[in-house]
C-alpha cells in the first residue's frame, strides 16, 4: 500500500513471489494469521482506504495513510471461523465476476 504521496491502491503479493526490494513508499503489512485471514483484512482495509477518499473528497490531493496513522486505528477482529466463511463467499464472487 501506498505510504507517501498520493492515496495508492492494496496489493496482495503472492506467496510465491520472487524475493526482491521494496520502494520506500510502499508498506508492507503483514498480518497474524491466527488472528486477522489475509482477504478479510484487504477487505476490510479497503473499505477504510475508500473512507478516507471520501473525507477528502473536494481536496484536489489524496494524500496516503501513514504507518503511524494506520497503527492507531481499530480494525474489528471477528472470529477467524467467521473471516473465513466471508473469504470463502469473496473467492466465489470473483470466480463470477471472471467467468462474465
Amino acid at each position: 500500500m501506498s505510504c507517501r504521496g498520493t492515496v495508492g491502491e492494496i496489493y496482495r503479493i503472492p506467496h510465491n513471489a520472487k524475493f526482491g526490494i521494496m520502494h520506500p513508499s510502499i508498506m508492507k503489512i503483514r498480518l497474524n494469521n491466527e488472528v486477522y485471514n489475509v482477504i478479510f483484512f484487504e477487505k476490510m482495509l479497503e473499505k477504510h482506504m475508500k473512507k478516507i477518499l471520501y473525507m477528502s473528497q473536494g481536496s484536489g490531493i489524496k494524500m496516503a495513510i501513514t504507518a503511524k496513522e494506520l497503527g492507531k486505528k481499530d480494525f474489528i477482529v471477528p472470529p477467524l471461523s467467521l473471516q473465513n466463511e466471508f473469504s470463502q463467499f469473496v473467492e466465489k464472487t470473483d470466480k463470477l465476476e471472471f467467468c462474465n
